[in-house]
């Protein structure tokens, strides 16, 4: 005998896709405010902390956590407690080290598809050169996000969900690292190359070596930058 009727069943539903929107919500918030630094490194957090400071219920924040452990933003410690990423010089190293692989593979596989949103992708390299030529220190967190999305696009247009979830689990790494050593730093001395058309032209050859020898010397320059400015 089914105990829920019609009605019950479609608010049970509805109750249940709010509960998830909230529930990716919450992560993205309390993403930003890792990645922003609003959140430092190595803090201690616990559900009741998180809680009361987004307004949600333990159960949402839980839900949270899970999803920003899984993306290595929080560390859980065995039996133990909870804690914000604090990334080493190997962990840098590591982090660029797996991207390029990524991307690597995401170039080859770009070229064998023969992508149809080629000339967005060079639209956006366009858009974002100029911006780095015009560089300015309040330009930085718009310029590294346009690069995020640049590669992303990239990534996507592989079709496969495994190397697509990989990299942007990974990508919010990338992203907490660039604002700890880049945007938050605002120091005269940053002085990073994006030069974006270089890899669209690479693709335009369809030279898969050469393509993929210049995706690994762009990630390069600012995984460089990183290590030494640890």
């Amino acid at each position: 005998m089914n105990i829920i009727n019609k009605k019950d069943n479609n608010s049970f539903k509805s109750n249940l896709i709010k509960y998830r929107s909230l529930s990716e919500i919450t992560t993205g918030l309390i993403r930003r405010d890792i990645i922003r630094g609003k959140l430092l490194p190595g803090l201690h957090v616990t559900e009741k902390n998180l809680s009361d400071k987004f307004g949600v219920s333990r159960l949402v924040i839980r839900e949270a956590t899970i999803s920003l452990i899984s993306e290595g933003l929080l560390l859980k410690e065995k039996n133990k407690y909870t804690q914000v990423v604090d990334f080493s010089k190997k962990d840098i190293s590591d982090i660029f080290e797996l991207r390029i692989a990524l991307e690597v593979s995401a170039i080859k596989k770009y070229i064998e598809l023969g992508s149809n949103k080629l000339d967005i992708l060079k639209s956006k390299s366009v858009m974002l050169d100029k911006l780095s030529s015009r560089y300015k220190l309040n330009n930085i967190e718009t310029l590294v996000r346009k690069d995020i999305e640049f590669h992303k696009m990239i990534v996507e247009e592989t079709k496969n969900k495994i190397l697509i979830n990989v990299w942007e689990k990974l990508s919010f790494k990338v992203l907490l690292l660039l604002y700890k050593y880049v945007i938050n730093r605002k120091s005269k001395d940053i002085e990073l190359s994006f030069d974006h058309n270089k890899i669209v032209n690479a693709i335009l050859d369809g030279e898969e070596k050469f393509a993929q020898d210049v995706i690994t010397e762009h990630i390069g320059v600012v995984n460089s930058y990183l290590l030494d400015n640890f």
